[in-house]
């Protein structure tokens, strides 16, 4: 039987993460003969490959396939990848990402039973380093990664599936092109490719079967942390739509709406005692200023 599906994992001196993620994939209820795990490490000076050859070595019956992608940056390794997978169907998941045992088949899944769909992702729920932060909301979800649209398949919206957990028919990066490796920063190198999914008129699906965890670390949900990450959304926004003047405008507005929901959601949070919870503000207001701004 044929491979049909490739799951891609990209990996930059994050060792001591990737046997999880390897070990989440060992363990499958996909037959190993239907799909393969390829690891592109992208010039890591840890012991990246010492660990890939020992998950060859004690797991002979997946089929493994480990490469170095020299030119540095993700989209670089997530081209790579597309490039050196033998599936129908490709799917990535971070080097820090835990896949559930059954991911593979719920991919394979998803593509077979839904013909209109070029795209999916699914379920992503975070676990950190030191509990889940105080000031998290549901409006905020973004901010870790967190993808959770219910337990039914339906079209995504003006969201879209994050790159620790997403999936697409081969075929469509003969249309769409690969991954912009002009983009240094990973969250806007995978909805760059979602925004051309969307304009070349192609559906995305969201999939919850298709589920993983997620590691967050503490520099990330920290008040640095934060600050930064807000900022860079905006920031990677703003050249998203460059040269789109509607959408430029358009975004314009939304990141301006959602501050000042920010501030009438923070009085709510006060009502009901929740003071973490008005960091909404600071998050929105940075993201509006690094859109604004791109600064």
């Amino acid at each position: 039987m044929s491979i049909k599906l490739s799951v891609i994992i990209c990996t930059y001196n994050r060792c001591d993460f990737l046997p999880a993620a390897l070990n989440s994939l060992a363990n499958q209820t996909l037959p190993k003969e239907q799909f393969e795990v390829l690891v592109i490490n992208n010039n890591s000076t840890d012991e990246t490959e010492a660990v890939s050859k020992e998950f060859e070595r004690n797991h002979p019956a997946v089929n493994f396939g480990y490469h170095i992608e020299k030119n540095q940056g993700l989209s670089f390794a997530r081209n790579r990848g597309i490039k050196e997978s033998q599936g129908k169907y490709i799917s990535y998941i971070d080097d820090d990402a835990i896949a559930s045992p059954e991911y593979a088949e719920a991919v394979l899944e998803a593509f077979e039973n839904y013909p209109d769909y070029a795209a999916l992702g699914g379920k992503v729920t975070p676990f950190y380093d030191n509990g889940e932060p105080k000031w998290l909301t549901p409006h905020l979800w973004g901010m870790v990664a967190k993808v959770d649209q219910g337990e039914e398949p339906k079209t995504f919206g003006k969201k879209t599936p994050v790159g620790c957990n997403m999936a697409f028919r081969k075929k469509i990066f003969d249309t769409i092109g690969l991954f912009d490796t002009e983009r240094t920063k990973n969250r806007w190198d995978d909805r760059y490719i979602f925004n051309q999914v969307s304009d070349h008129g192609l559906k995305t699906l969201y999939y919850p079967k298709a589920s993983v965890r997620h590691h967050i670390p503490s520099s990330r949900v920290s008040e640095e942390g934060i600050v930064n990450l807000a900022r860079s959304n905006g920031k990677e926004y703003r050249k998203l739509v460059q040269g789109k003047p509607l959408k430029a405008i358009g975004k314009f507005f939304d990141y301006l709406l959602k501050v000042v929901a920010a501030f009438a959601l923070s009085a709510i949070y006060l009502l009901k005692g929740q003071p973490a919870k008005t960091k909404v503000i600071k998050i929105m207001f940075y993201s509006f200023w690094g859109y604004f701004t791109g600064r």
